[in-house]
């Protein structure tokens, strides 16, 4: 049970004893989720965002409804695509194709 609540704790980042980013899970399995999306009161007021660009997912996920591919996403905002398909799947919920 312990390892279990460390595996959530590993995903805060801390300064003093406080927590000053949280890193979601972006997929079912723990161990699979990368740190591409973090959540920084500093940044975009919390918005969850990319860690390679500090963009909040929200409006990349937008994009990506709207009909933007992530390849044209990730040369947009100077990302990987592997980082912007966590993006896209954290926020909305989804698997994309590999």
């Amino acid at each position: 049970m312990m390892d279990g609540i460390q595996t959530y704790f590993r995903r805060l980042d801390r300064v003093d004893h406080v927590v000053t980013r949280f890193w979601p899970f972006t997929r079912a399995a723990i161990e699979e989720s990368p740190r591409s999306v973090f959540i920084d009161p500093c940044i975009s007021f919390g918005r969850p965002s990319l860690v390679k660009c500090n963009v909040p997912i929200d409006e990349i996920a937008g994009r990506f409804k709207a009909g933007d591919s992530i390849q044209s996403l990730a040369d947009d905002y100077g990302c990987d695509p592997r980082d912007i398909e966590e993006g896209v799947r954290c926020e909305l919920g989804i698997q994309l194709a590999a």
